[in-house]
């Protein structure tokens, strides 16, 4: 597991800010790769999962509006959650 180390120095708020992001981006790694591991789920593909249990079938653009993801980026979720039913 990759290491973030919080540093106690105070810097711009551009340094912060990139800091931010990039724990974020960290964190977000090892949440999809925990959930893959043990479900077979990232977090994109339980989000579009999550939306449509709670609204019922949608449309794919209307499913991407809800998440606020590219209609493109909600097409390659749910062609792998196909690949993943396929395997079954």
């Amino acid at each position: 597991m990759e290491q973030y180390e919080a540093t106690a120095t105070v810097g711009t708020p551009e340094q912060v800010g990139l800091s931010f992001l990039t724990l974020a981006h960290i964190l977000r790694e090892q949440v999809d790769q925990h959930m893959t591991a043990t479900a077979g789920l990232s977090l994109s593909r339980t989000k579009v999962l999550r939306a449509l249990a709670g609204r019922g079938a949608l449309h794919q653009a209307e499913l991407a509006t809800a998440l606020g993801q590219a209609p493109r980026s909600i097409t390659q979720i749910l062609e792998s959650l196909e690949r993943l039913d396929d395997a079954d």
